[in-house]
């Protein structure tokens, strides 16, 4: 008779056994443990049961910067009563009939004695992979031992033949992220977001209701595994040349909205370029300032270019420019000629029968008046294919850049917004790996 009341603890203990055996060789690693008087009997047969009142919602998946997709899960309870709770929340995912996660928990931020109306919750992001899964939710009050149990399937769409996609394979079908410390984000200035704000209300002056394109995204949340490469492994030698401005057109001088602008979109560009990782033959980056005519980075090589230094070549001071560099201007044309037609020239020199892209990464922009632009008298003679990614800070910007490079017969790119990187990003990769 007295054994009788440690029967359900004793089941509830093996039952957490098991369940932790089963989801061993997952990939997650940080959970809690399970509390006793949890109901994993139901999680295991799938019964939902409502004890207390809650709600549960799985976001449509949304894509990140770093092209894998994510979305986000909200639980919160909802206690009928006045008394003092102490929830706490679980979650795992399930593909088919396995486990892929093991079991997620969270506390909310304010506990015990959480009073009524307050609806204490959490919520999770996780980035996943495409396919169709289950998420197991439940809710435990460790006060009261009531507890609820839901179960909601969702899909994630996506070609897993795609080349980009395949570049994801050695991640975790579904991942619960982690939230990315305030230093590691990008935020914006006040002044900015004054400005983004002052847009979006009256619209550009010159161009009204327009917006300009936004290439960028704060991810909030980071994969707890090392950043995806995109590898490039065919027969043959490959020399990958990123070229790239850095330094912000005449337009986003003076105008933080633009500033910011030209800040997010191309350090969002360059972050995925960047990743890029030939097997055979080389990938490195230039990063060019026309106001200054010097190169901030030269020819280096992609897998020693880290954030930061991209951050520190985008990011400098443009508020001061020396005298030297307004007298010179005029020479900034032929500047970035000479720095295009130095890459053209080792793909010229090319005897080994190598394969030369040179991709050039910018916004639209115009030369000072009076620039000098060279005959590039050599451009039928490229033994390269030239693509040009670009955006414009306004959508009726005007352009040199295009016109300099016209006679390299460039494939241009112009996304207009994430998920249209995302793809020209992916037609220019399926090309390289061909």
């Amino acid at each position: 008779m007295g054994n009788r009341g440690h029967a359900p603890i004793s089941r509830a203990i093996a039952l957490a056994g098991l369940l932790l055996i089963s989801i061993s060789g997952s990939s997650q690693t940080s959970s809690s443990p399970v509390p006793i008087g949890f109901p994993l009997n139901l999680w295991l047969e799938h019964k939902q049961v409502t004890q207390i009142p809650w709600v549960a919602s799985v976001s449509k998946v949304r894509l990140r910067s770093d092209f894998r997709q994510e979305l986000s899960i909200w639980v919160g309870a909802n206690p009928i009563d006045s008394g003092s709770h102490d929830f706490i929340f679980f979650a795992r995912a399930i593909k088919g009939d396995k486990a892929i996660t093991e079991i997620h928990s969270e506390t909310p931020s304010l506990r015990p004695a959480m009073p009524v109306p307050f609806s204490p919750g959490v919520y999770w992001m996780a980035i996943v992979r495409p396919g169709k899964y289950k998420l197991e939710l439940a809710m435990f009050d460790r006060a009261t031992g009531r507890y609820s149990t839901r179960y909601e399937d969702f899909s994630v769409t996506g070609d897993e033949n795609d080349p980009l996609e395949q570049s994801f394979r050695s991640y975790p079908e579904f991942e619960f992220a982690e939230k990315a410390k305030v230093e590691d984000r990008e935020l914006p200035s006040i002044d900015s977001m004054i400005s983004v704000m002052v847009n979006r209300t009256i619209g550009n002056s010159r161009n009204p209701g327009q917006m300009p394109p936004n290439l960028s995204t704060g991810d909030g949340y980071v994969s707890t595994g090392p950043p995806s490469s995109f590898v490039i492994d065919k027969p043959g030698t490959l020399h990958l040349s990123v070229i790239t401005i850095v330094s912000p057109p005449e337009v986003a001088l003076g105008e933080p909205y633009y500033l910011s602008l030209f800040h997010g979109n191309l350090k969002s560009l360059l972050s995925v370029f960047r990743r890029i990782h030939v097997v055979r033959g080389s990938a490195k980056l230039t990063a060019v300032d026309l106001a200054n005519r010097t190169l901030v980075l030269d020819r280096r090589d992609m897998e020693d270019v880290t954030p930061d230094m991209i951050k520190s070549a985008i990011d400098a001071d443009v508020n001061t420019v020396s005298i030297d560099a307004l007298k010179g201007s005029a020479d900034s044309a032929r500047f970035f000629q000479d720095v295009l037609r130095s890459h053209v020239e080792a793909a010229q020199k090319e005897a080994a029968g190598a394969e030369h892209v040179i991709i050039v990464v910018a916004a639209r922009s115009d030369f000072p008046k009076g620039s000098v632009v060279l005959p590039p008298s050599s451009a039928q003679d490229c033994r390269c294919r030239v693509i040009y990614m670009r955006f414009a800070l306004r959508p009726t910007e005007t352009d040199d850049l295009d016109n300099l490079l016209k006679p390299y017969k460039p494939r241009v790119f112009e996304p207009l917004d994430l998920p249209q990187f995302r793809k020209d990003f992916g037609t220019i990769y399926q090309q390289l790996v061909r």
